[in-house]
């Protein structure tokens, strides 16, 4: 399954450039996370983070990483300073996962002090916050433009972290997530008993199978909301979803919002240069 001949699926991906000023807090607290990956890069002022029953800072130079599911809990720091940052939810390529393991400040959250890369990372951040134009292209550059982020933020020497039949199945994954893609299937293409393949993705994503299949299948109908207009029972066919009521039901729990807001809110944020990002945010001035 998949999309008709000469259609390229949507980039599974979303970013903004917010900037918070002084005179109230904003946070965002969402205790079971987001069906995606997040990432929060401080370019100035000063954010913070509730992680492992402690609150850290996020100064300039500093990026913020939560894996899917994990607690998130982060904001503006102070009433009287300001805060800039860049942020982006993303579904990451299969090659990526073994840049994204950073320093834990607890399970699923992950925080990397680079000050010292601040001044090349500033406008590969701010270009890719303004490349998502509401089109496939768009997602695409932006999707280049983050990959570019992750390499520069990647040490050459770590070793390799995730293992390579890891590596094989969540690319399989990713070829065509409507596919067939049960428990056999997967172990079958890693090479592996499933208890073993589930073992495996709980140690290294911190996940099952089945999860993170259901997080690309989310994220590909997310990009399909956004970059076309099929009716939402075509959106469920070639995302892997057995009815479009399955797809809402897990779409509203993973987004907290319906098929339909999300698209209207995808679009309008893409309209908007700097717009508020279409997965919501609780606002809490303190």
């Amino acid at each position: 399954m998949g999309g008709s001949a000469g259609e390229t699926p949507a980039a599974p991906i979303l970013a903004g450039d917010q900037r918070q000023s002084t005179g109230a807090v904003s946070s965002a607290v969402r205790p079971g996370g987001t069906g995606d990956w997040l990432l929060v890069a401080t370019l100035d002022g000063a954010g913070m983070v509730r992680a492992g029953g402690c609150r850290h800072d996020l100064l300039p130079g500093d990026l913020l990483l939560f894996q899917p599911h994990a607690p998130q809990d982060y904001g503006h720091r102070d009433v009287d300073g300001e805060w800039r940052n860049v942020w982006v939810h993303f579904q990451p390529r299969a090659d990526w996962l073994r840049w994204l393991a950073w320093p834990n400040l607890a399970p699923g959250v992950m925080r990397l002090r680079r000050p010292d890369r601040l001044t090349r990372l500033r406008p590969l951040l701010l270009r890719l916050a303004r490349a998502l134009d509401g089109g496939a292209l768009g997602r695409l550059d932006a999707m280049n433009r983050l990959e570019r982020v992750l390499i520069e933020l990647a040490d050459p020497v770590a070793p390799e972290r995730l293992d390579p039949r890891l590596l094989r199945v969540t690319a399989h994954i990713a070829a065509d997530p409507a596919a067939p893609l049960d428990g056999p299937t997967l172990a079958a293409v890693a090479g592996l008993s499933r208890s073993r393949l589930i073992a495996l993705f709980r140690a290294q994503l911190g996940a099952t199978p089945q999860d993170y299949v259901e997080r690309v299948r989310l994220l590909h109908a997310a990009g399909l909301l956004q970059s076309t207009r099929l009716p939402l029972a075509e959106v469920a066919l070639r995302s892997g979803f057995a009815s479009p009521y399955y797809l809402s039901a897990r779409f509203r729990r993973a987004f907290g919002t319906a098929p339909g807001h999300y698209r209207r809110a995808a679009r309008q944020a893409a309209s908007s240069a700097g717009g508020e990002p279409a997965l919501p945010i609780r606002r809490a001035e303190s």
